[in-house]
């Protein structure tokens, strides 16, 4: 999938967080983004207090939401050569 830029300010703070979070270990999917932001939403999360008041808890949060996503392989991972064959070899055991 291509990369996709977004007008909306909580895609472009999502998408930077992603990056320091993960890298570029995953493909940028508005669909996962929309996920992420209704699970921050579930879990409290406020983007009023992020913007306006800065609280790193909801960023920390934030995070915390994307580790657990990426780690439940519920964000598409980009193939990056070797790690294909380790992959197998977990799911083989």
């Amino acid at each position: 999938m291509s990369e996709f830029s977004s007008p909306r300010s909580d895609y472009r703070i999502l998408r930077k967080v992603l990056q320091i979070t993960l890298g570029s270990k995953i493909e940028h999917v508005p669909e996962e983004y929309d996920l992420i932001l209704r699970l921050f939403q579930k879990a409290g999360g406020s983007w009023y207090r992020i913007f306006v008041t800065g609280k790193v808890e909801d960023l920390v949060l934030l995070k915390k939401i994307i580790k657990y996503l990426f780690k439940k392989k519920h964000l598409t991972r980009k193939y990056t050569w070797g790690n294909h064959e380790k992959d197998e070899k977990k799911r083989d055991i």
